[in-house]
């Protein structure tokens, strides 16, 4: 299934699933839907390098490293030389929000890294918003699904985000209330849950960064960018039929 050969994918085993195409392949009797399958096979022939994700994984995989930017390259020029601007300026939007994804979460991480569970943050980002990182991180999910060109994924990864991260944000703020007390009820009256209020800044003139957490929250982010390569193989499995589109953007 779509499932299980990105699965097989995420944990390495490319040329397994490259066998599985060839399978497939036979049985497949529209000479569309084979060549199809021949396109993916090749694809994944050629940029088995790309996703050696394991690999990535182990090593912390550094965003803008050369495995992210050529797959963005390809994956960008090639919507632009065979899809409409229309489309090609969708990709670029979910592109812009992962972007913003990941240098807002880095923001949030350099003011909470580390201090979350012994001090109530309530300036700079946290100053205007409760939750800025989960909110960074539905902004990057909203980018993963302009970047599929498909509505359902565009509709259906932030219902699951919102519906997930309701029950975890209510976890955390009763602990938070459980462990700061008045203060933080102060907080939460005075500051939004996910709405920014831009006219409630504050900050202060400098903070203690503590590299370590911020450089697993860079670490954690770049998972937005590895999805790249599975995103060109969603797009491949809609061209040879074997994984549906309801309704894709234009």
């Amino acid at each position: 299934s779509p499932t299980r050969t990105t699965e097989a994918i995420r944990d390495g085993h490319v040329g397994a699933v490259i066998i599985d195409l060839a399978r497939e392949r036979e049985l497949r009797t529209a000479e569309p839907q084979r060549e199809a399958l021949d396109s993916l096979r090749g694809y994944l022939d050629r940029h088995q390098q790309l996703m050696d994700y394991p690999r990535f994984r182990e090593a912390g995989y550094p965003i803008a490293s050369a495995a992210v930017e050529s797959a963005n390259k390809r994956r960008v020029g090639r919507r632009f030389k065979h899809g409409g601007m229309l489309r090609a300026t969708f990709e670029w939007l979910g592109y812009a929000a992962l972007v913003v994804c990941v240098l807002g979460r880095a923001w949030c991480s350099a003011y909470i890294g580390g201090r979350k569970k012994y001090e109530l943050i309530s300036m700079g980002p946290y100053s205007v918003v409760r939750n800025p990182l989960y909110l960074f991180s539905f902004i990057g999910v909203v980018g993963i699904g302009f970047c599929t060109g498909v509505v359902t994924f565009l509709i259906l990864l932030p219902l699951l985000f919102v519906s997930y991260y309701r029950l975890v944000v209510r976890r955390e703020e009763a602990f938070m209330m459980a462990s700061f007390g008045d203060d933080f009820a102060r907080y939460a009256s005075r500051v939004p849950r996910w709405l920014p209020d831009f006219k409630l800044w504050q900050d202060v003139p400098e903070i203690a960064v503590r590299p370590h957490y911020l450089l697993y929250t860079l670490r954690d982010s770049a998972a937005f960018f590895i999805a790249f390569p599975l995103l060109d193989l969603i797009q491949t499995l809609h061209g040879a039929g074997v994984l549906p589109a309801l309704l894709r953007l234009p």
